[in-house]
């Protein structure tokens, strides 16, 4: 025997469900990706081009030039490709500090020759911090280290003075157009 129920004692989420799936919907239908919805764009106006990801030295520049902290990964930042990469960014996470990451795993060699160039190394993971680099590989398992490391970094709650006049490197300054392209 069938039951009715009515449709008011469900939950939203079950309403809305039934509501979709009822008139036909997308049941079944695989997620569409971030790149899927830009193919479909860039189909309907063929003048668009996505954009082209930056040549190694400007990605680089305007990484250290508009985050205090950046780390380079050796995968995502949610799809680690090693255990001390994962507990890494566990860390960063609980470190108080604001944090821009980048997987420099698949990025070509040119990427890799130029952070070594600058001060860094061939391992991953790597901390910078104010444009240095402060740690990399292994250390960065200890949560201690990294919240140590981090410190230059860390501001007081509520966040005023120095830290909303701007970047690290430009005291004041507080748009990014300022900052990119003038070192």
């Amino acid at each position: 025997p069938q039951c009715k129920v009515n449709s008011m004692m469900m939950g939203p989420a079950l309403v809305l469900t039934s509501m979709r799936t009822a008139t036909g919907g997308t049941k079944g239908a695989p997620p569409i990706s971030i790149d899927d919805l830009y193919g479909l764009c860039f189909l309907a106006e063929p003048s668009i081009r996505p954009p082209v990801e930056r040549q190694p030295r400007p990605m680089f520049d305007t990484d250290i030039g508009l985050n205090e902290v950046v780390i380079y990964l050796n995968g995502g930042l949610h799809s680690c490709k090693d255990k001390v990469s994962e507990d890494f960014v566990l860390h960063m996470f609980e470190s108080s500090v604001i944090f821009f990451p980048r997987d420099a795993s698949n990025k070509p060699q040119e990427f890799r020759d130029i952070l070594k160039s600058e001060g860094g190394t061939e391992e991953l993971p790597q901390l910078w911090v104010q444009g240095k680099l402060v740690g990399s590989g292994s250390e960065l398992k200890d949560f201690d280290r990294v919240w140590d490391l981090c410190s230059p970094a860390r501001r007081a709650w509520p966040r005023d003075g120095p830290y909303q006049l701007g970047f690290y490197n430009r005291q004041g300054v507080t748009r990014s157009d300022q900052v990119i392209g003038t070192q």
